[in-house]
C-alpha cells in the first residue's frame, strides 16, 4: 500500500521556510511600494492649475493606498515575528 501524505506533512520545516520566505518577500514588496508612494506624494505640484487639480485628486488616492499598504505591512511583519517566535520554541 502506498503512503500518500502531502509533502508538507512529510517535512513541515520546509513548509515553514517557504512561508517565511514568502512573508519576507511580501514585506520587501510592500516596503518598496511605500517608498514609491512617499516619493510620489513628496513630488511638487504642477504650476498648471488643471494638472495640479488632477495631482491633488491622485494624492488622495495615493494617501489611501499608503494607509492600506502600511496596515498590510504591519500585519505581515507581525506574522514574521510570530513565525520566528514559533521557530524559537
Amino acid at each position: 500500500m502506498h503512503d500518500s501524505k502531502p509533502k508538507d506533512l512529510e517535512r513541515p520545516e520546509q513548509g515553514m521556510k517557504s512561508d517565511m520566505k514568502g512573508l519576507l518577500s511580501r514585506a520587501a514588496e510592500l516596503q518598496e511600494r511605500l517608498q514609491a508612494i512617499a516619493a510620489d506624494i513628496r513630488g511638487g505640484l504642477d504650476p498648471d492649475s488643471e494638472e495640479r487639480a488632477v495631482q491633488l485628486q491622485n494624492r488622495e488616492v495615493l494617501e489611501e493606498i499608503e494607509r492600506v499598504t502600511t496596515q498590510e505591512l504591519a500585519s505581515v511583519r507581525q506574522l514574521i515575528a510570530d513565525a520566528k517566535a514559533g521557530q524559537a520554541q
